[in-house]
Parts: C-alpha cells; sequence; structure tokens
C-alpha cells in the first residue's frame, strides 16, 4: 500500500505513512465512497448560493493531521511540472485563488488516494485506462461510450479516448 501512494505526485513516503496511518489499509469499507471520506478529512468546502448571494462555504473540522498532510501534498502537486495537478491547480489559480485552488487540489488528491488503495493498482495519471479491464468493466465501456456518442455526434471508434474522458470524470467527481 505505501509503495502504491508513493507513484502519485506530490506524496512522499513519510506522507504515505501520515495518509496510511489516518485512513486505515482499507478506505473504502470504512467510507464507502471517495466523497465521504473526503467529507470525513475535511476537505470539502460547503457551497451554499442562492439569489445570486453566496453565504459561508467553511470547512468543517474534520481530520486535522490527515488535511495537513494532504495539503502540503497538494503544494508540492501543484508545482511540480508535467503533474496533472500542476495543470488543474494553475486553471482554479486564476478565477479562485491560490489557497482554495490548493484546497481544490487537496480534494483531488484525497479522491485519487482513495482510487488508488481501492483498485491496488499505481497511479498512472488522468489518460490510463488499463483499469477498465479489471474493473467495472461493463458499465465502464457502456458508459463511456455513451459518453462518445454526447461529444461527437455520432459513434467514435477512439475507445481508450473515451475511457481516459470518463475516468477524468469519476476523478472530477461528475456523474
Amino acid at each position: 500500500q505505501l509503495n502504491l501512494l508513493v507513484t502519485i505526485p506530490g506524496i512522499a513516503r513519510v506522507s504515505a505513512h501520515a495518509e496510511l496511518v489516518e485512513l486505515g489499509p482499507e478506505p473504502a469499507r470504512v467510507f464507502g465512497s471517495a466523497a465521504a471520506c473526503a467529507a470525513w478529512a475535511g476537505v470539502c468546502p460547503g457551497n451554499n448560493e442562492s439569489a445570486g448571494k453566496r453565504r459561508s462555504g467553511r470547512l468543517r473540522p474534520g481530520n486535522p493531521t490527515l488535511r495537513a498532510t494532504l495539503a502540503e501534498c497538494a503544494h508540492g502537486a501543484a508545482r511540480s511540472q508535467g503533474s496533472p495537478f500542476h495543470g488543474y491547480h494553475g486553471a482554479l489559480h486564476a478565477r479562485l485563488g491560490y489557497k482554495k485552488a490548493i484546497l481544490a487540489v487537496t480534494h483531488k488528491l484525497l479522491r485519487v488516494v482513495y482510487a488508488v488503495q481501492l483498485d491496488g493498482e499505481p497511479y498512472r495519471g488522468p489518460g490510463s485506462w488499463s483499469w477498465i479491464a479489471t474493473r467495472r468493466a461493463g458499465c465502464a465501456t457502456s458508459s463511456a461510450t455513451a459518453g462518445c456518442r454526447r461529444t461527437s455526434r455520432g459513434l467514435s471508434t477512439d475507445l481508450p479516448r473515451a475511457v481516459a474522458h470518463f475516468r477524468l470524470r469519476i476523478l472530477s467527481g461528475e456523474r
């Protein structure tokens, strides 16, 4: 498990130890979903807006040790060139500011940690699609081709690209 977490950009061996201690070896059994894990850790802010008025989107207290460790890892992942988190942070930094962008990267990093521990495979980045052969093959294939039909207005034969797009949607929290 430790060697799997070290494959994620921004996570070093010491951080991986701390995350394993806080989350445990099987977070899927304890939390059930990545969203529940993020809520427990306190890295998903609320969003309360109605009639154009924004109300408090403060963080929950959560687990301070895990949140601090993930925030440090998010800083490292956002600064490392070539990392998928670098581009994500850059896009959000322009709109939200540095700290809120780091919180968003922290949330995404926790979702990736959860997925890596759930799959039991090393992190390969958002462009990998080999996971489809081992996990949820039927469901992911049908959803990926449905998404492919939606985006290109016709059935495309570029299945690896469609599956990569589907994987990105899962990691970003879209359904």
